[in-house]
C-alpha cells in the first residue's frame, strides 16, 4: 500500500524540514553567537534559547510574512508549535529515563546533540540526516532551475499518473498488534529519501563538508544525462523549431553542473548574509538540532496515538451508526430516493442501508474493455449510413473487433512499449467470444464463484492488466445495473443497450459470471460481482482497516483524521494550558529585546510580554 506521510495538525508539529532562507536582512547583528545562546525561557527543566526563538521565525514564521500576513497573526497561530515541542522534551525528561544514544551507524555522531538521547529508532539519527541532506539539496534544485532560467524558459513540470489498480494489498506491518494504527499513521518514507539522493551517490553523512560538496555532479556521470533528458524536455522551444534544427535548445551538461556550484556559491553567501557569518557546516549543524527536536516531538505524538486508538475506533464505529439511522429514516420518509442513490454513487459514497424492498433488486457489474481505436472508429462510422442496428453495421464492427489487441499495462515495456496480446476474441454462431489467448486461460483460472471474494479480487486483476474502461480503475464502486429491465415507457438503462443485456444475461447465469458484449466503444467482458446490499464494515479487522478499496478502509480515511485531530486538539491544548499557567519562565529582559525586534506580544507565561514600541511604527518595518 501506498505509505503514509505525517500530516501537521494545528497543534502538533511534526518534523520542521530544512527551508532556503532568503531573508532580506538579518534582525541579530550584535554578538550573534552569544545572543543565540541565551535563554529565552524554560519550559519546565528545559531551556529555549534565543537561537531556538530565531530559527522558529526563519523556518516557520517567516514564509507567512513574507506572503503578507501580520506578525502578531502569525504568531497567534503558530506560537503553539514552537512551545509544544519544548513541553513535549520536558515530557518525556520527567517520565522516561535517557535512552542513550541509539546504536547505529550514527550513534557515535549523534551524542554531540543533547536532545539524541531522547531518540527512540535505531536508525533516527541516519533518517535525520538523509531528511537534512535531501532538503538541502532540494532547495538547491530549485535554485539550479531558476539559474537556468536566466537562459531558457521552462514548461510546467509534470508528473506521469500511476494508472489507479483495483487489487492492493495491505502492509501486514500494520495489521498486527496494539498501536498497529500509529505505525501506519507515522511510518517514514525512506525509500523515497533513499531514490531522490541515489543520483548523487553515498557521503559520509556525519561531515557537512561531505554532504555540500556532494551536490555538484560530475558533467560525465549519468545522474546528469537523466536529470537533462527529463529538463531538457520541458525547455520551450520558438516557434517552428524541431529537434535537430539549428536553434534547437538544449541544455548541456557542463551548464548543468556550472548551475550547480553557482547556486552552492548563493547559498553558501546567502547564510553567510543571514546568519552573520555562518558557514554551512554551522547552518547544517542547526538544521540538524532543530529535526532531533522534532523527531522526538513526533514519536511522542505516536505514543499519545497509541494511546487513543480505541477511543478513535469507538468513535468511527459511533459515527456510521449514526449514519445507518439517518439513511433508515431518510428512506422510510422517501421510499424512492433509495433508487437514485444507488445509481449515482461516486467514490465518496457508502451504502449504509438498503431498504427490504430493493434487496435483489440492483447489482454490482464489473466492465473490462478493449476499444476501439480511433482508426477503428471512424472505420465503422462508413457503415453508419445503413443505420446502427442494420445487419451491415453489426457485421462491420463485428469484424473489427476480431482485430484487437488487449493491452498488457503490468508486463515490462519492450522498448518503451506495452505489449500486445493479439487475437484475443473469435466468432462463434454469429458471435464475439473469446480466443484460446492468455486472457481467456486467466477468466477460466479465477477461483470458483462459491469463493465470491476472491473470485471478484481475480477479476478485479485481470482488469488491473488489460482494461481500457477509466471508469474502472481504482474505483470503490463497480457499475450499478437494475436486475429487472426498465419496462416504463420512455425509461431507458443508464448503459448502452448492448451492455445492459449483457450484464443481465450474466446475473441470470449467477454470481461470479461474465458475458461478452460489443458496442461502439468496443468489446467489454461485463462481470456480475453481488447483488447491492450495504457495505460490510469491520474496523476490527486490521487488515480490512489498511487495504485501499475495501469499504471500511474508505470510511476511515474518510472520518479519521477528523477523529484524531479532534482527539489530538484536546489532548495537548490541556497539557499546553497547564504549562502556560503554571511551568514557563520567562527571562524578561532577553524576551523583551525579542519582541522589540519581531513585534509581537506573547500571551503566555508568567504574565503578557508587550512590545516595546508602538504598533503603527512597527507596521512600516519590512523584515
Amino acid at each position: 500500500m501506498t505509505k503514509k506521510l505525517l500530516k501537521t495538525m494545528s497543534l502538533v508539529m511534526a518534523i520542521v524540514m530544512v527551508t532556503l532562507l532568503l531573508a532580506s536582512c538579518s534582525l541579530f547583528q550584535v554578538n550573534q553567537e552569544r545572543y543565540r545562546a541565551e535563554t529565552a525561557f524554560e519550559v519546565g527543566n528545559v531551556k529555549v534559547t534565543v537561537g531556538d526563538f530565531v530559527d522558529f521565525y526563519s523556518n516557520t514564521m517567516k514564509q507567512y510574512l513574507d506572503s503578507g500576513y501580520d506578525v502578531q497573526t502569525v504568531w497567534d497561530s503558530l506560537g503553539d508549535q514552537l512551545l509544544l515541542n519544548f513541553v513535549i522534551l520536558n515530557e518525556i525528561r520527567s517520565y522516561a529515563n535517557p535512552i542513550g544514544v541509539p546504536q547505529d551507524p550514527y550513534g557515535e555522531f549523534a551524542q554531540q546533540y543533547e536532545n539524541a538521547q531522547y531518540l527512540t529508532n535505531a536508525n533516527d539519527m541516519e533518517l535525520i540526516l538523509k531528511n537534512v541532506r535531501v532538503s538541502l539539496y532540494q532547495s538547491l534544485d530549485n535554485l539550479v532551475e531558476s539559474e537556468l532560467a536566466n537562459t531558457y524558459t521552462f514548461e510546467e513540470a509534470t508528473e506521469e499518473e500511476d494508472r489507479p489498480l483495483n487489487v492492493l494489498e495491505p502492509d501486514v506491518d500494520f495489521i498486527i498488534g496494539p498501536g498497529a494504527l500509529a505505525a501506519a499513521d507515522f511510518e517514514d518514507n525512506e525509500e523515497e529519501l533513499d531514490e531522490y539522493l541515489a543520483k548523487f551517490g553515498d557521503c559520509d553523512l556525519t561531515s557537512f563538508d561531505a554532504i555540500v560538496n556532494s551536490y555538484v555532479l560530475d558533467a560525465d556521470s549519468a545522474s546528469v544525462k537523466e536529470i537533462l533528458a527529463d529538463l531538457n524536455k520541458r525547455v520551450k522551444q520558438d516557434e517552428g523549431v524541431e529537434e535537430g534544427d539549428e536553434d534547437y535548445k538544449v541544455i548541456s551538461a557542463e551548464e548543468y553542473v556550472n548551475a550547480q556550484q553557482s547556486s552552492l556559491n548563493s547559498m553558501v553567501r546567502v547564510v553567510k548574509e543571514t546568519y552573520n557569518g555562518w558557514t554551512m557546516e554551522q547552518f547544517l549543524n542547526s538544521q540538524v538540532e532543530s529535526s532531533v527536536l522534532s523527531r522526538i516531538a513526533q514519536e511522542y505524538a505516536e505514543q499519545s496515538y497509541v494511546n487513543i486508538e480505541n477511543e478513535i475506533l469507538a468513535r468511527l464505529k459511533d459515527k456510521l451508526n449514526a449514519l445507518v439511522a439517518d439513511k433508515v429514516e431518510y428512506y422510510t420518509l422517501y421510499p424512492n430516493a433509495f433508487a437514485e442513490d444507488i445509481t449515482a454513487l461516486e467514490d465518496s459514497s457508502f451504502v449504509t442501508y438498503v431498504p427490504e424492498k430493493y434487496k435483489n433488486q440492483y447489482a454490482y457489474v464489473k466492465n473490462m474493455l478493449v476499444q476501439f481505436s480511433d482508426e477503428q472508429k471512424l472505420e465503422l462510422q462508413q457503415y453508419e449510413r445503413y443505420g446502427k442496428t442494420s445487419k451491415e453495421y453489426l457485421d462491420a464492427r463485428n469484424n473489427i473487433a476480431l482485430q484487437l489487441a488487449a493491452t498488457d499495462y503490468l508486463a515490462d515495456k519492450v522498448d518503451g512499449e506495452y505489449v500486445k496480446v493479439e487475437n484475443i476474441f473469435t466468432m462463434r454462431e454469429g458471435n464475439v467470444v473469446l480466443a484460446d489467448t492468455v486472457l481467456k486461460s486467466s477468466l477460466e483460472s479465477m477461483a470458483t464463484s462459491a469463493d465470491m471474494k476472491q473470485r471478484n479480487k481475480d477479476f478485479d486483476a485481470i482488469i488491473d492488466r488489460y482494461n481500457e474502461d477509466p471508469g474502472m480503475q481504482g474505483t470503490s464502486y463497480d457499475y450499478v445495473l437494475k436486475v429487472e429491465a426498465p419496462d416504463v415507457e420512455d425509461t431507458a438503462d443508464a448503459w448502452v443497450e448492448e451492455f445492459s443485456i449483457a450484464g443481465r444475461k450474466a446475473i441470470a447465469k449467477g454470481l461470479g459470471s461474465y458475458e461478452i458484449a460489443v458496442t461502439d466503444y468496443g468489446v467489454h467482458i461485463v462481470y456480475f460481482s453481488g447483488y447491492v446490499q450495504a457495505d460490510e464494515f469491520d474496523f476490527d479487522n486490521r487488515e480490512e482497516l489498511y487495504t485501499p478499496g475495501t469499504a471500511t478502509y474508505r470510511f476511515f480515511k474518510s472520518y479519521y483524521d477528523a477523529v484524531k485531530e479532534d482527539l489530538y486538539n484536546k489532548a495537548f491544548e490541556e497539557l499546553l494550558e497547564q504549562y502556560k499557567e503554571n511551568n514557563i519562565e520567562m527571562n524578561d529582559k532577553v524576551i523583551k529585546k525579542l519582541l522589540k525586534e519581531y513585534g509581537f506580544e506573547i500571551n503566555w507565561g508568567e504574565e503578557d510580554h508587550d512590545h516595546d514600541h508602538d504598533h503603527d511604527e512597527h507596521e512600516g518595518h519590512n523584515h
